[in-house]
């Protein structure tokens, strides 16, 4: 498709969402960021646009990525008071890249989702918004490894609606 400047918000820049903002800031997309242990320097200094609530995320951008790492976090952070999901109406595209994962000392297992995935949870809570699955299996290494400037790969991309993958699709 034609690339245009996107209004994209990351929520959670962390070990995923910090390498993933940085991408999506350096290819011309305006990007508003918003977590709660404080977004990094750099992003703001490349041009990100620091938000003070996951509200203003919402209310601020066409495209949110979820980056947070579990799904209670995810519930917390989306769902609760002030979350997400009080600024989120109709024609929001949701990017899940949420791994519902829990960790102990023999390393991380996968968590059980009622709905099936964390994708169709937030698609379940989210109704007037399109939920878009996608950059599960991306390494965050590789993301931030300043020496690469592409990633040979391909990138899994599930949905429900045709128009909003191939706008995931395009991002990718």
């Amino acid at each position: 498709g034609q690339r245009r400047d996107t209004t994209i918000a990351v929520l959670g820049t962390g070990i995923m969402g910090a390498p993933m903002a940085g991408h999506l800031i350096a290819a011309g997309n305006t990007v508003y960021l918003y977590t709660i242990e404080g977004v990094p320097a750099q992003l703001s200094d490349a041009g990100g646009k620091v938000v003070n609530s996951a509200a203003e995320v919402a209310q601020n951008a066409d495209i949110i990525f979820t980056m947070v790492p579990d799904t209670p976090h995810v519930e917390s952070v989306l769902f609760g008071k002030g979350g997400v999901a009080e600024g989120f109406s109709a024609g929001k595209i949701v990017v899940d890249c949420v791994n519902p994962l829990g960790f102990e000392k023999q390393g991380p297992y996968v968590l059980a989702v009622e709905a099936g995935s964390a994708a169709q949870e937030a698609q379940a809570l989210l109704p007037g918004s399109t939920v878009v699955a996608a950059f599960h299996h991306v390494s965050a290494a590789l993301l931030e490894d300043p020496v690469l400037d592409r990633l040979e790969g391909d990138v899994l991309v599930l949905g429900e609606d045709r128009d909003a993958v191939a706008v995931v699709c395009d991002l990718a």
